[in-house]
């Protein structure tokens, strides 16, 4: 009878618990939890491979994580749309019915995501379940945010949790942070940072600045940096967490809260390898077989072909001349008809054999889907930009420039910003005080150098198509390595 009656007791108690949302006490008052399930940098990687775990297995895992725990918010940290042809195939609209089936909360942009023209990736997010986010862009014209900044999600156990985001590339994201903390630090009882800035970049707009510079933020949610963080790491108390790239891994951040507050918080990846046994979403699966099918028809289509291989894999295209770098600027010159170009480096790499070139091809090496500019400016100008650009060399780095129409020698023993020297345009020594035009990616006209020209034309086409249709036309093409960038010590002054 007394065991009958104790199991009465425990089952009454067990459904309190239940109904109060799964809130979790022990023997501090009023203790809660909250689960972050988190991604980053997937890049396209939408399918399971030997190293990608894959949308598909990714949604069953939020899934299952929302019903052992109601209290899970599951986020994306930006660079969703760009990077593969998975997704650039048709500018990222297929992913987004892919997207529909995963119980996201919400994502940050991430710089590859804004390479897509505003316009369209506006109407894409838009067909998203969940908000789309960017708390320190604007628009081209220097108008209004077309992204809202933060959002607030209201969890079963009552807690309110905000997301303030920022992302790299745009304004000052402590600014821009802090302001979003102030407006919503009112409305939510946990403040969660999701950024797309990283844990190392040039510029030093770092999560691990965010976490010193802005008040008010408990948990940092990052990507960009591509960075694999197994328990995550602390800067002034604050956790960081960011899991690496293309679905290698899935985060999860486990936070307690006691009488509304942030009390502590911890970090763990799921690997690959534990996923492997692991079930598949059948709605994300189907929907991924639609965007597969697309792609595969898609991408098989033969555009011309090269004699020779195209090379430039990462670290050859991010420190050194390469065939496919002089290609692509190339494109960017004729196409401007300006007197040089400078192709970014993390914008365009790996390799083609020679042969037949293929759709797919062309997806592969225009890394991001971008488009270009003439700028009217001053050779002193264009030495600051090369000199800007050319920063960590000889250390690999996806602001290593390509060039067209111009050499360059670089001594890397020299400060970063005077790098870069012995310049000629068109065989002929640069001179400072010339009005010269370059062919530059649109997004970077607002950096050093290149700040002070004039934009004097546009190219409306994607890069990649912009691509193809130069080498359907010019194939078979067999672009060289003609001693555009050489490294040679500065003259002395």
């Amino acid at each position: 009878m007394k065991n009958r009656y104790l199991m009465m007791v425990l089952a009454s108690a067990l459904s309190v618990l239940l109904l109060m949302g799964c809130q979790t006490f022990d023997t501090r008052s009023n203790v809660q939890t909250i689960t972050i399930v988190h991604v980053n940098d997937i890049h396209g990687y939408v399918e399971e491979t030997d190293t990608a775990i894959g949308y598909p297995k990714i949604a069953a895992f939020i899934e299952q994580m929302k019903a052992e725990d109601p209290n899970t918010i599951a986020l994306d940290a930006g660079d969703t749309f760009g990077g593969s042809p998975s997704v650039s195939f048709d500018q990222a609209e297929s992913v987004v019915a892919v997207l529909n089936t995963i119980a996201f909360d919400a994502m940050v942009l991430g710089n590859h995501d804004l390479f897509l023209d505003l316009d369209w990736l506006k109407k894409i997010t838009g067909s998203l379940h969940y908000p789309a986010l960017a708390g320190n862009i604007s628009a081209p014209d220097g108008g209004e945010n077309p992204f809202d900044a933060y959002t607030v999600i209201t969890l079963k156990n009552g807690l309110k949790a905000g997301i303030v985001t920022a992302t790299t590339g745009g304004a000052d994201p402590v600014a821009s942070l802090q302001a979003q903390v102030n407006e919503i630090n009112t409305q939510a009882d946990i403040v969660i940072a999701l950024i797309h800035l990283g844990t190392e970049d040039a510029s030093g707009k770092t999560s691990p600045l965010i976490a010193r510079e802005v008040e008010g933020i408990d948990v940092i949610i990052d990507g960009h940096s591509h960075t694999v963080l197994e328990e995550g790491m602390v800067i002034n108390g604050i956790l960081i967490a960011q899991t690496g790239e293309y679905s290698n891994h899935i985060g999860v951040v486990e936070l307690t809260v006691v009488g509304g507050k942030l009390d502590s918080a911890r970090a763990r990846l799921v690997t690959k390898e534990e996923m492997l046994d692991e079930k598949e979403k059948e709605d994300t699966a189907a929907a991924l077989a639609e965007l597969v099918k697309k792609r595969d028809l898609y991408l098989n289509q033969v555009i011309g072909d090269t004699t020779v291989a195209l090379n430039g894999t990462r670290n050859m295209i991010r420190t050194q001349e390469t065939n496919l770098g002089n290609l692509y600027a190339d494109v960017m010159r004729e196409l401007t008809k300006a007197d040089t170009a400078i192709a970014i480096a993390g914008t365009v790499g790996g390799e083609i054999p020679a042969g037949k070139i293929t759709k797919n091809d062309i997806l592969s090496i225009s890394r991001v889907s971008t488009t270009y500019v003439a700028v009217e400016l001053t050779g002193a100008d264009i030495l600051a930009a090369l000199n800007a650009f050319i920063t960590e060399y000889p250390q690999s780095s996806g602001t290593f420039l390509q060039v067209s129409g111009m050499t360059i020698k670089i001594d890397p023993d020299q400060e970063a910003g005077s790098k870069v020297h012995s310049i000629t345009v068109n065989g002929e020594d640069l001179e400072l005080e010339k009005i010269y035009t370059i062919a530059v990616p649109h997004d970077t006209v607002s950096s050093p150098g290149l700040v002070n020209g004039t934009v004097i034309g546009n190219v409306q086409e994607a890069s990649e198509v912009v691509l193809e249709n130069y080498i359907t036309a010019n194939s078979p093409i067999s672009p060289q390595l003609e001693g555009r960038i050489t490294e040679e010590v500065k003259p002395a002054e």
